[in-house]
Formats: structure tokens, C-alpha cells, sequence
């Protein structure tokens, strides 16, 4: 039987007597998944094992609060996890093109960039009052006095020798000329052409014969030169490292416990060593500073980071999710460095946990697959996306791939939940939960 009923009787009342409280402020708030149990279990279940292919899909519909509640559960899930490591990319000076990725201790990334920082403007400094020193020139001097003294010798021992057989040795740009003499007078050519052609064969016949000779005597003097540049070379080098050791010592005893920062600092050593002349020439004549070779790219910093991160990349496209390569302008052409290399939310999420929801993810057609190759190869590789299009590019940077260890955490509709399971068999080793 149908029957009308009231507004009051199908009101339900509380008796204000019934609570403990003044009002809902002196509550606290619910911080758990309400009516999902099982639910709750297998998200712990899937978040807590540490194997591959346990990352998880949440299925439900929007607007029901999904997103608020998982996000809630994972960051106070990450809250008890370790800090993970800060990601660094430093040049690499065998090749550029493919910058090295440096893992530390979190925290120590910050100190890594500034320590370069200030060991740039030291170094710099450095050379130049080692360089301009009184000292340097002594021996500078000295080094040079004493080869063109011994330059000086050769170069008379063997004028003397061309000056015995009846020539005088002449410098050029273009190499030496032996000049006929008679009776000790260098011979014009207008001369040597009047000569009797006999007297002319013979001076020929004198200057080849001498020819090889002087060539013979001048090999040793191209000795003397190589010899000098080398002495002159390693004098520079040994400067100059007395001038930067003491910073570089420092920065080696501050980060002796992570030896890829110790091998780092040595290649900077090198590298600076076997390029000194970028850094004595005027900056005017340097169109790019090289010291921008040794600053150090913090691309993820977790020195603020309490716990492992929980990240929600709600714009995942592929750019945004595993991170790119910047560019500037220089004389008219786009150019990149290793300095330009910004981390996705992938690198920030890295040792914890990456929420995506699938409806956005799948507008960009590159993101499924570059997540895929992410969890299966389990490392962050950096690519441009047009050359995942097949597309010719330019030459680009291709940085050092970054290990991955993580939980990636996908939301959306069972609609794609049923779509992806039975058309994409990835999904279903890469999903377990």
C-alpha cells in the first residue's frame, strides 16, 4: 500500500547531545578509503611489493572523489619511505652530445651545484693572477731565452755550412732559398742568368747537392721547436694545476664518499688542463665562456623532500612526463647543452610514486608507449619526440638514461581498464593490481 508520508518523517534528526563536540572543527578528519575494502587491500598489496610489473590501475568514475582519496593514501604510504637520491647532469667531455647523469645523496645535489659554481669563479681568478705572475714570466723567459739561444746556434752551424759551399740561406714564408755568392756577394737572378751556362749547371748541380744537406740539418731544428712547444706546454699545464688544486682538492675531500663525483672533478681537471688557452685568451675572443662546461645541471633536487615523492602529472604529455632538452639562439641557430636539460615529473616521481590519469595520457599518442619502456626497461631515457615520430632531426642531446624505481598509479574508467586488458598485453605484465 502506497503511502504519502511527510517531510518530517522522512527527515532523520540528531540529538545535538549525541556528539562529543562543539562543533565539526573539534573533529578529526577521516584519513582512510570509506566502503572500499578490498579495494584498500589491493592497492596496499600492489604499492607495498617491491617486484616488477606491480604497478596499479584505480578504476572508478570521476568526479567521486578517486583522485583526492588515492592521492591521500600514496603521499601518507611515501611519507614512510626513504628519501631517494638527487639526479645531476654534468658534461661529458668524450662526448658532449651524451651528458652524464651523477646519483647523490639527497641534499647533496644543491651542494654540488654550488660548490661548481663558486670553483668556476675561482678557477678563473686563479689562472689569470698564476699566469701574470712575476714568477711565470722568469720562467717563461727563461725557457725561451735558452731555446733561441740553442735555435740561434743551429741556424748559424748551418748558414756556416751553406756560406762553405759557396751559398747564403735565405728564409721565407714558403721555406728556404739557397742563394748563389761570388766572391762573398749574393748573385741576383738577372746575374745568374748572364752566367756562362756551364758555371750556371754547376751552381745548379752545388745547390741540390747542398739542398739535401740543409734539409738534413734543419730536421733537428723542427726537433728543437717541437720540443719547445711541448716544455712550454707542460710548463703551462704545471702551473695552472698548482693554481686550481687547491679547489679541486677541497670539492675531492667534500665528496670523497661518491666516487662518480671524484671521477667528475678529475675529467674537469683535464679537461681544463688540455684547454688552457680558452682560458687566458680575452673574453672578447671566446665567443662561448667555457667555464659553462663545468657547471653542474640539479635536475632533480629531493633536498626538501620528507619521505619518497608522490607526484600527479594532471597535462601528461610526453614532454611534461620524461623531461626535455631547452634551447637558445646563437648566431642565428637553435643550440642546446647539457645545461638546458630540464627532468619530466617522472625524474621528480622517481623512488616513489607517478599518478596518472588515463584519459589525459592517452591524447598524447607518444606517452603509453614511452611509459611502457619506462616500467619495462625500468630507466628515465630522455628523447626527442619527433625522432620517436620517425622524423629526421638535427643532432640533439641524448643524455645519460636515470634508473627508474618506482610505482606508477593509473586512473581511470573501467572502460579503459576493459580496453587496455584485452587489447594491450603490456598491460597486463606491467599491471598486475
Amino acid at each position: 500500500m502506497i503511502e504519502e508520508l511527510t517531510a518530517e518523517q522522512v527527515r532523520r534528526k540528531c540529538s545535538e547531545f549525541a556528539f562529543d563536540c562543539e562543533t565539526t572543527a573539534d573533529l578529526t578528519p577521516l584519513e582512510q578509503i570509506i566502503g572500499q575494502d578490498r579495494a584498500v587491500r589491493a592497492l596496499q598489496f600492489g604499492l607495498n611489493i617491491e617486484r616488477k610489473g606491480f604497478n596499479v590501475f584505480i578504476s572508478g568514475l570521476p568526479g567521486t572523489g578517486r583522485k583526492t582519496a588515492i592521492l591521500d593514501f600514496v603521499r601518507e604510504l611515501a611519507a614512510r619511505r626513504p628519501t631517494p637520491p638527487d639526479w645531476c647532469y654534468v658534461n661529458n667531455f668524450k662526448d658532449s652530445s651524451r651528458p652524464n647523469a651523477i646519483a647523490l645523496p639527497p641534499g647533496k645535489g644543491s651542494e654540488l651545484k654550488k660548490a661548481m659554481e663558486g670553483f668556476v669563479s675561482k678557477m678563473r681568478t686563479a689562472l689569470h693572477e698564476a699566469f701574470e705572475s712575476e714568477d711565470y714570466a722568469k720562467r717563461r723567459d727563461a725557457m725561451l731565452q735558452r731555446v733561441n739561444r740553442e735555435r740561434n746556434e743551429m741556424v748559424t752551424s748551418i748558414g756556416r755550412m751553406a756560406k762553405d759551399a759557396g751559398f747564403m740561406i735565405q728564409q721565407s714564408p714558403i721555406g728556404v732559398t739557397l742563394v748563389p755568392l761570388v766572391e762573398g756577394k749574393p748573385l741576383s737572378d738577372q746575374e745568374f742568368i748572364e752566367l756562362p751556362d756551364v758555371l750556371q749547371q754547376q751552381i745548379t748541380n752545388a745547390r741540390e747537392a747542398l739542398q739535401e744537406r740543409i734539409g738534413e740539418a734543419f730536421r733537428p731544428l723542427r726537433d728543437v721547436a717541437k720540443k719547445a712547444d711541448k716544455e712550454m706546454l707542460d710548463m703551462n699545464k704545471e702551473v695552472a694545476r698548482f693554481a686550481i688544486s687547491p679547489y679541486l682538492d677541497e670539492l675531492r675531500e667534500h665528496f670523497r664518499d661518491i666516487g662518480e663525483v671524484v671521477d667528475y672533478l678529475e675529467a674537469v681537471e683535464n679537461d681544463i688542463l688540455e684547454n688552457l688557452p680558452l682560458f687566458l685568451a680575452p673574453p672578447k675572443d671566446i665567443p662561448i665562456d667555457p667555464t659553462r662546461n663545468y657547471l653542474v645541471n640539479l635536475v632533480v633536487d629531493n633536498s626538501a623532500v620528507k619521505g619518497a615523492p608522490a607526484e600527479i602529472e594532471l597535462n601528461p604529455t610526453y614532454t611534461r612526463l620524461f623531461g626535455y632538452s631547452e634551447r637558445e639562439s646563437r648566431m642565428g641557430a637553435l643550440v642546446t647543452d647539457y645545461t638546458m636539460v630540464r627532468a619530466g615529473t617522472a625524474h621528480r616521481a622517481n623512488g616513489g610514486f607517478l599518478v596518472i590519469p588515463a584519459e589525459q595520457m592517452f591524447r598524447d599518442p607518444l606517452v603509453w608507449d614511452g611509459l611502457k619502456q619506462m616500467i619495462s626497461s625500468e630507466r628515465l631515457e630522455m628523447e626527442d619526440p619527433a625522432a620517436r615520430l620517425g622524423y629526421m632531426i638535427t643532432k640533439t642531446l641524448r643524455p645519460e638514461p636515470i634508473p627508474f624505481d618506482g610505482k606508477v598509479i593509473i586512473l581511470g574508467s573501467p572502460q579503459v581498464y576493459e580496453i587496455l586488458f584485452g587489447m594491450d598485453p603490456d598491460f597486463r605484465e606491467l599491471f598486475k593490481v
